[in-house]
């Protein structure tokens, strides 16, 4: 399988984005190589291909970029995404830019092919 990159947008608990605060928080806790869980969405009112990314221990940390307007470089949206998954699948945190990380789509046991 080649690489597949996607985007995740990370929320507050209240849905709210980060602020300045908030990022510096999520650069001490995200780190490259940690694996991110995603989870599809099927009922979110307002977006039927929505995506949260979830992190064990912490619960629900954000949702994939779902436009191809909110995504970064060669990384892929939520659309894009949606259809290669199950229900659940796997992410290999590449970068943390603060507000959003780059992930890497991995086999449901977190290893890299």
């Amino acid at each position: 399988m080649s690489p597949f990159f996607f985007f995740a947008r990370i929320l507050i608990a209240d849905g709210r984005r980060l602020g300045h605060d908030g990022i510096r928080k999520t650069e001490e806790i995200i780190k490259p190589g940690m694996v991110v869980e995603l989870e599809k969405e099927p009922d979110n009112e307002w977006d039927r291909e929505a995506i949260k990314i979830k992190m064990p221990g912490l619960g629900q940390i954000g949702y994939a970029a779902n436009s191809v307007h909110t995504v970064v470089g060669e990384s892929h949206s939520a659309g894009r995404l949606y259809d290669k998954i199950g229900d659940t699948a796997c992410g290999k945190v590449l970068y943390n830019m603060g507000a959003a990380v780059v992930c890497e789509l991995v086999p449901n046991d977190g290893q890299a092919e």
